[in-house]
């Protein structure tokens, strides 16, 4: 596993823990409102989080990456998370995925190549090629 996907890996478990947390408090204070939203919690976080991280975690233990190149079509945003999120129109099939990964900054029209697992659609740059600001 590489070790950027490691780390998000994770930031992740961390963020689960706190948030499972949170809800269960929620829930144990037994006020029917708290319940409900405790479990809607839960909830979104077993299908936004969860679901996804357990259908790549094998992917990633055995280095099995999908890959795809092509242009990006926006800016990267200056954050506090390490992580860009750039949308990509794909060479081969023409189509716009985005994709999260480590990065200092994406210009609208780099050229990039990213590793990165199906479901999380989370990866790696494996090259970034300045493109023209548009």
């Amino acid at each position: 596993m590489d070790k950027e996907v490691k780390i998000f890996f994770i930031i992740i478990f961390i963020c689960m823990i706190v948030i499972s947390i949170i809800s269960v408090g929620l829930i144990l204070k037994r006020r029917k409102v708290l319940v409900i939203v405790g479990l809607v919690i839960l909830t979104v976080e077993l299908i936004v989080a969860i679901i996804p991280c357990v259908l790549d975690y094998g992917n990633a233990l055995n280095n099995r990456y999908e890959v795809t190149s092509g242009i990006a079509l926006n800016n990267s945003k200056s954050s506090k998370v390490p992580w860009r999120t750039a949308e990509i129109l794909e060479d081969t099939s023409g189509r716009k995925i985005t994709l999260m990964f480590f990065s200092e900054k994406i210009n609208k029209g780099d050229y990039l190549v990213v590793k990165y697992l199906k479901h999380l659609k989370f990866g790696i740059l494996m090259e970034k090629t300045d493109g023209k600001n548009d």
